[in-house]
């Protein structure tokens, strides 16, 4: 008997217009809670246009999966957090030890979930464990990280990899690591939370989408928590298939990213704080333009980027919403 034998564990996927992603992974996910005394998929349609209410109904009753997946709907689209926290009465009815929060277009391997619900419990102290992410070619994706600052706004948008470096901005890309270590955020496509360290409403629904889980595991270590990466736990991510957003240059980053990191740096730091963020981002922009041009490099940046940090990041963030 190990300790996975005992505990109860939910899962939450919010969906919008992913349905054929979400029955694609569902089953990768309900093998990786095979080990667990109880276990349930809890799907949350944030009212997709195209009918994935009736397709994840259909697809859960025709695989005779009523027992282990409950699909429910928001009646609205309230966003990631706001989707998240509609199922959360239903994992709190269920008895749930633990909740893995998944992204539809993720998919853990076997033993990724019991990892993650092993590493909780060796460390009581602990509210959230997050993955391995990897890559459909199975090459590490970023998967820890130290909360935004001032600095790191500007580091990360010169490019500057020295100060990148000495800013903590990316902390798991040690070759090799393979042991768990304590960080101060990890990524949102999937990770664990302790019930007892949450509360009802685990996620700000002020945020629609992006910063939820930074501001939620900020939150927590304000609290006295920790945060934890397991890098024996690995979950493959289709990068930008849930949101519509990925890395690829010249695609413009929708307003509501812009939106979620004001609310974040007001909620967390003032207003003022904010701005001065949002300055020091729009300097790093200039050097790494400036470098670029030096180099006669093609910018890596999204579409009307510059523009947009200058009107989102400094011109409103004193201004609500």
């Amino acid at each position: 008997m190990t300790a996975s034998d005992q505990l109860f564990v939910a899962v939450i996927i919010v969906n919008y217009n992913t349905a054929d992603l979400v029955t694609a992974h569902l089953d990768a996910a309900l093998k990786a809670l095979a080990g667990f005394k109880a276990a349930h998929v809890f799907i949350v349609d944030n009212a997709s246009p195209e009918g994935d209410l009736e397709k994840l109904r259909a697809h859960v009753a025709g695989e005779g999966l009523a027992g282990r997946v409950t699909v429910t709907d928001t009646g609205g689209n309230p966003g990631f957090a706001g989707g998240n926290n509609t199922a959360f009465p239903l994992v709190r009815d269920f008895g749930a030890d633990y909740v893995f929060f998944l992204n539809p277009d993720a998919r853990p391997e076997p033993s990724a979930i019991e990892a993650l619900a092993a590493l909780l419990e060796a460390h009581p102290d602990a509210a959230i464990a997050g993955p391995q992410i990897l890559d459909e070619r199975g090459e590490k994706y970023a998967s820890e990280f130290a909360f935004p600052t001032i600095l790191r706004e500007f580091a990360a948008e010169a490019g500057i990899k020295a100060l990148q470096t000495m800013t903590g901005q990316f902390r798991d890309h040690q070759a090799g690591r393979t042991t768990p270590v304590e960080t101060d955020w990890v990524s949102g496509a999937a990770f664990m939370a302790r019930m007892s360290a949450i509360g009802d409403t685990p996620m700000d629904d002020g945020f629609f989408l992006y910063y939820e889980e930074t501001d939620m595991m900020l939150t927590l270590k304000r609290e006295g928590w920790s945060v934890w990466h397991e890098p024996a736990a690995r979950v493959t991510h289709i990068g930008g298939a849930a949101t519509g957003v990925s890395g690829a240059a010249n695609r413009r980053l929708p307003a509501h990213w812009f939106a979620s990191w004001r609310h974040y740096y007001r909620k967390n730091h003032g207003a003022f704080y904010a701005f001065l963020a949002g300055v020091a981002k729009t300097l790093g922009l200039f050097v790494y333009h400036a470098k670029r041009m030096v180099k006669r490099e093609r910018s890596q940046k999204p579409a009307q980027y510059t523009q947009d940090v200058l009107q989102q990041c400094l011109l409103r963030v004193f201004n609500k919403g």
